[in-house]
């Protein structure tokens, strides 16, 4: 599980640096590395007996729920504001 955990985190952090195509392939890069995040933790704390770690991937989730829905619904004001959403990209991220 360790070994997905850290293949899925790599992908996801290649992809937000060098693949800046949407805003919707950034989020779903942050949501990824996040969900990598609370799969390693919650492997290590099944290795360990840990319950503390499942917990806080259980937080970890959470948050990148929040923020998941958090940045739709950006990008949806924006989208009904301008009318496009490639404006939002360019102003935000270059």
């Amino acid at each position: 599980m360790l070994t997905l955990s850290s293949l899925i985190l790599s992908i996801s952090t290649v992809s937000l640096i060098f693949v800046r195509q949407s805003v919707i392939s950034v989020f779903v890069a942050i949501e990824l590395n996040l969900l990598s995040a609370a799969l390693g933790s919650t492997s290590l704390s099944h290795y360990f007996d840990y319950i503390q770690s499942q917990i806080q991937s259980i937080f970890i989730v959470s948050f990148a729920a929040a923020e998941s829905a958090l940045g739709l619904a950006l990008l949806t004001q924006f989208y009904r504001a301008k009318g496009r959403v490639d404006q939002f990209f360019s102003i935000y991220l270059h």
